[in-house]
């Protein structure tokens, strides 16, 4: 992950040099995506289990999050369908794919599962998600209920409240005291997403913030994406209003296989919502 910071801050140094337009749009306060491309651009986002503060490789530990998200680029709307890593997806729990293959298997996997063709991935870790969070100054939460977990050490009060890295990492990991179990983890993970979003929306991005934004994602996320698409894509994320951003949780009965929970998924018309382009709706 240090290897691919120091390497997009190297492109991100080209990208700017080059980039005429967009640092004359910065001092006008204002930046405007350059994405053109009528298509859909879809990214498997993952968040690992293993990493600091636990030992091992992120690219293969097991998938604690799983979210395809697609974008329609032309349109400006979007789709995250939260998956449940106990889903029975391959012949095995599917967060297993990453500890077996690395996050370029569990692409491979979702992709055949789902029929879309997924473009890219985004993987970050235990670590990771809370240095996401410090540099976006916290992110904004509305909770209908109190959560209190002591497995993910989750204790949030009901009502609109700040979370820091902290407490959006017990947010996104609490379980057992929850509606749903897996389902309501994953809910929470996607409604994280999607408050990110909301909090970036809400500033006032020119060229200098676009870059601080671009750092923090190299420096906690290990990625497939080109660097030199990096700021294209963040300029497209904050081009998206947050009512054009859609979140699917996902369903299924449980049940056991090897003295293990087991998800047996349903995922009704997500996936051929995304391969017709009804997206964010």
């Amino acid at each position: 992950m240090n290897r691919l910071a120091a390497t997009t801050a190297v492109a991100l140094v080209l990208i700017l040099g080059a980039n005429v337009t967009l640092a004359a749009q910065a001092r006008r306060g204002q930046v405007r995506t350059t994405w053109n491309d009528d298509r859909i651009l879809t990214i498997l986002v993952i968040g690992s289990d293993t990493g600091l503060p636990r030992r091992g490789n992120p690219l293969r530990g097991r998938a604690d999050a799983i979210h395809i998200i697609a974008v329609d680029t032309r349109k400006r709307r979007a789709t995250i369908v939260d998956i449940p890593r106990d889903s029975n997806i391959g012949g095995t729990k599917v967060n297993a794919h990453l500890s077996r293959g690395g996050p370029t298997a569990l692409k491979s996997v979702l992709s055949q599962y789902t029929n879309i063709k997924l473009d890219y991935y985004a993987l970050t870790s235990f670590r990771g998600l809370r240095g996401l969070v410090r540099g976006l100054g916290g992110v904004p939460v509305t909770l209908n209920r109190p959560i209190r977990d002591s497995a993910s050490r989750a204790s949030l009060r009901q009502g609109r409240q700040r979370l820091d890295s902290f407490d959006a990492l017990a947010f996104s990991r609490a379980r057992k005291t929850i509606p749903g179990g897996d389902f309501g983890r994953t809910k929470h993970q996607g409604a994280l997403l999607r408050a990110a979003h909301r909090k970036l929306r809400d500033q006032q991005l020119d060229l200098l913030a676009m870059t601080r934004l671009i750092g923090i994602f190299a420096r906690n996320t290990a990625t497939d994406i080109p660097r030199a698409e990096l700021f294209r894509m963040a300029a497209l994320a904050v081009s998206i209003k947050p009512k054009n951003v859609k979140q699917v949780a996902l369903s299924g009965p449980t049940g056991l296989a090897g003295g293990q929970s087991i998800v047996h998924l349903r995922s009704g018309s997500a996936f051929s919502d995304i391969r017709k382009r009804r997206i964010g709706r």
